[in-house]
């Protein structure tokens, strides 16, 4: 688990994985990993119990990297990968372990089936972003933009599964290198999941393994400080995994649509007194994001208080 002013939900989470290890009783042997991002509400310390290792961080080094670092020189069968914002069904570890012994060993990783706090059904897989795909998912909600439709939650293959909740087999894991830290935020789990395909290692959705997802990303009105680490993202993936031409049209269509947007929420937030919403949106941030992103270099992170700024990749 990857931490960072989690203090809220992160023991609901570890509550749920003693039960889940409890349920699967001998036949699962799990070490329970919190790499905690700098966080200043007391995350650190509220993971600190009997049967967790903490892995206090200096500074808050992304999702990714730091995942990589809680990973680091695990020899286990599978590495499973959860947001501290969950909570894991009873049966989390048990129904892993059945369905990971039945797995053909090209099978590198296998997503869960995520639901809402009222038990609807959460969008967890989705389709590898293509330029077409992209610009035709702004038709839908912004919850539902990456994401296959939940008619089409179907246990077996997938191109990729959320990061949110996922297991990956040791070796393969080994084999692609772990997270590309590279990406902060975003399209990490969707890079993983390619990477992994591409070196031979399938991706597959398995409906039992079920987890509570309290406040997914995509729900939440997206904040400011994260677009340009958003749009880094959209291009760090393209860049690596789709023809050239693809990443420049992408590249100009957001670029087109952060400087009419700049100038229309500078001219409103004039008018008002105030800055709000696209107004409050660093633009000159979103810039250097998409020179980063064509460019190959380090993206945009996020700095202590929520601050974006720009980090050499680790």
């Amino acid at each position: 688990m990857v931490s960072h002013q989690s203090a809220a939900v992160l023991p609901n989470l570890l509550d749920s994985l003693e039960r889940a290890r409890a349920r699967a009783g001998p036949k699962v042997r799990a070490e329970v990993v919190v790499a905690d991002n700098a966080s200043s509400d007391g995350s650190a310390g509220i993971a600190r119990r009997p049967g967790v290792r903490v892995l206090p961080l200096a500074e808050n080094l992304g999702f990714g990297a730091a995942a990589n670092l809680a990973l680091e020189g695990g020899d286990a069968d599978w590495l499973v990968v959860l947001n501290p914002d969950l909570v894991v069904d009873d049966g989390f570890l048990a129904v892993l372990a059945d369905a990971a012994g039945s797995l053909p060993l090209d099978v590198g990783i296998l997503g869960a089936a995520l639901a809402n706090p009222d038990g609807t059904p959460q969008p967890s897989i989705g389709d590898f972003p293509t330029l077409s795909r992209t610009l035709a998912s702004l038709r839908r909600p912004r919850s539902e933009r990456k994401y296959r439709t939940l008619a089409a939650h179907a246990r077996g293959p997938a191109d990729w599964v959320t990061g949110a909740a996922l297991a990956v087999r040791g070796s393969c894991w080994k084999a692609i290198g772990g997270f590309d830290p590279g990406f902060f935020l975003y399209y990490e789990d969707t890079d993983l999941c390619r990477r992994a395909r591409d070196a031979g290692h399938r991706t597959r959705f398995e409906p039992a393994l079920r987890a509570v997802h309290l406040s997914p990303l995509a729900q939440r009105e997206q904040p400011p400080r994260l677009v340009p680490v958003v749009r880094y993202a959209q291009l760090r993936y393209f860049r690596a995994h789709r023809p050239a031409y693809e990443l420049w049209l992408l590249a100009l269509c957001v670029t087109l649509w952060s400087v009419a947007a700049s100038v229309s929420s500078r001219a409103s937030g004039d008018a008002a007194g105030h800055v709000e919403g696209d107004a409050a949106i660093d633009w000159s941030a979103v810039r250097r994001a998409l020179r980063a992103g064509l460019r190959g270099g380090p993206g945009p992170r996020l700095g202590p208080g929520g601050a974006t700024r720009a980090e050499p990749a680790r």
